[in-house]
């Protein structure tokens, strides 16, 4: 998946396995079109246009977003990020994981 800045590790990670186990999905169900494009980083490509300030994502929740990151941000652009409550993606991934990693392998 594509680097950014503003994502954290967890929600990266929860966004590789969803696209494993849309492969997966893909596989099993044999006969049936499978695109690229159902895909959740299918759409960021690399660009020869470096932007200075790209637009982050407003109204994810407070895990979604890189530790580091936030704080980097002064008090209102933290504000400006709207962020809705954490609600401990860390700790689904990692019961969510063991299930995950049984179907994919």
């Amino acid at each position: 998946m594509t680097e950014l800045p503003w994502r954290s590790c967890v929600f990266t990670e929860i966004g590789q396995n969803i696209n494993a186990l849309k492969i997966k999905r893909a596989q099993d169900l044999a006969g049936r079109k499978f695109s690229s494009v159902q895909f959740l980083d299918t759409h960021r490509q690399a660009s020869d246009i470096i932007k200075k300030n790209p637009k982050k994502p407003a109204g994810l929740l407070a895990d979604c977003y890189d530790e580091g990151y936030l704080q980097s941000l002064n008090a209102q652009r933290c504000c400006d990020l709207h962020m809705n409550s954490a609600i401990g993606l860390a700790d689904i991934l990692f019961r969510l994981s063991s299930s995950w990693a049984s179907y994919i392998d």
